[in-house]
């Protein structure tokens, strides 16, 4: 598949050291938008958005 205008939102992370969201787009999901700190229990997933990173806001 072509993510070459997928941005892509990644949550991971663990209670110890806490979750983050990063942010990705490009044809392998290689350039990395930005990372931010999120709260809570968040499960690792995966969202994508066809060439919406305008969208997501840092």
């Amino acid at each position: 598949m072509d993510y070459s205008n997928t941005v892509c939102a990644h949550y991971y992370g663990s209670k110890a050291k806490g979750y983050s969201l990063t942010i990705t787009r490009g044809p392998s999901l290689a350039v990395v938008l930005g990372t931010i700190k999120v709260s809570g229990k968040v499960e690792a997933k995966k969202v994508c958005k066809a060439n919406n990173y305008k969208a997501w806001n840092f």
